[in-house]
């Protein structure tokens, strides 16, 4: 163990280490007071919210908050005051030019050198874009749902109408039209399949063949 009394050189040294993190991290880092009055700014914060390091320290924490979500900053910075860490917490903010930005923001408590919590420390990630990917990939699910759902209602449609009519034609004795109402039939259903399968199929697009028979298959057992 050190004999180094705090306050050394080598504490410097870890001091200027985590300011040196601070001031080149992409990620917003500032610190509020009890208040909500912003003590410090860092150029993440300076490029993601578009105030300067001296429009931010002195103001109060709302003026990136906006106007839906009024309350709920100090909402987590009283949290945050009585101890209480707040982690990767998924919200929006507004910055200098009135724009949205989705945001993860972790909060820390910040104490002095009696233990007693005097600010909070918070990091705020921009996390738009991967907002935007996750939105577009579940439009791009609902779509591929509703291709499958239109494709699957008008295989039905297809079966059930081709059918129907053979019935008829059966029943009333004309079995080369039922014959051929269940030919046509199937090769309506096979196209409907092969374009519903060719969507979802990973191994690529559905072959001729692969769905449906184009002829009869000899059922007898062998002699």
């Amino acid at each position: 163990m050190s004999d180094r009394p705090p306050g050394t050189h080598l504490d410097r040294d870890v001091a200027d280490a985590y300011a040196a993190i601070v001031l080149s991290s992409d990620d917003a880092i500032y610190s509020k007071d009890p208040q909500g009055i912003i003590t410090t700014w860092n150029p993440g914060a300076v490029r993601m919210y578009g105030y300067s390091i001296e429009e931010a320290c002195g103001s109060h924490i709302s003026v990136i908050v906006p106007p839906g979500r009024k309350g709920e900053e100090m909402d987590i910075l009283g949290r945050v005051l009585s101890g209480e860490r707040i982690d990767h917490l998924e919200t929006q903010r507004v910055r200098k030019d009135g724009t949205l930005v989705e945001v993860s923001i972790s909060v820390s408590p910040v104490h002095d050198p009696k233990g007693n919590i005097v600010e909070a420390a918070v990091i705020s990630r921009d996390i738009t874009r991967q907002k935007r990917l996750e939105a577009d990939l579940e439009a791009a699910r609902e779509e591929q749902a509703a291709f499958g759902r239109r494709q699957a209602l008008e295989l039905n449609e297809e079966v059930v109408q081709g059918l129907v009519t053979a019935k008829l034609a059966f029943e009333t004795g004309k079995e080369k039209t039922g014959l051929e109402s269940v030919t046509a039939t199937l090769v309506r259903a096979k196209a409907i399949v092969a374009r519903l399968l060719g969507e979802y199929r990973e191994e690529g697009p559905l072959q001729p063949g692969d769905l449906i028979r184009d002829y009869p298959t000899d059922q007898r057992a062998d002699d």
